[in-house]
């Protein structure tokens, strides 16, 4: 369910200028680029060591829709940075989590 919807929220994005009013309202909630931006802070890739069993295909589908989640919201930031409302502010709360991404742990060189 969580990939479907992060999927329609990348549908809407893709289409910003057209959806506007539907974005302002995502954009006006103070903790939506905090949910957002908690998915880039986990590592999909840091249970792989764990799934070595051929029975472990739960494990592996969780891993893969980890990393689908943490693509899909990189995707939605980077199309907001891109189509920056007109006011040319990016949102304090966005950019409070990505610098807070960036500098914790060497999060960009983990990826």
């Amino acid at each position: 369910l969580l990939c479907e919807v992060m999927n329609f929220l990348e549908s809407i994005w893709k289409s910003a200028p057209i959806y506007n009013t539907v974005l302002s309202r995502f954009r006006k909630n103070q903790k939506f680029w905090k949910h957002i931006a908690s998915f880039l802070g986990n590592d999909p890739y840091e249970d792989l060591s764990v799934v070595e069993d051929e029975d472990s295909e739960r494990d592996k589908s969780k891993i893969c829709h980890r990393a689908l989640i943490s693509s899909q919201a990189f995707r939605i930031i980077a199309l907001e940075i891109f189509y920056i409302p007109e006011n040319g502010d990016l949102d304090k709360e966005l950019e409070s989590s990505l610098v807070k991404f960036f500098e914790s742990n060497g999060s960009l060189f983990k990826w």
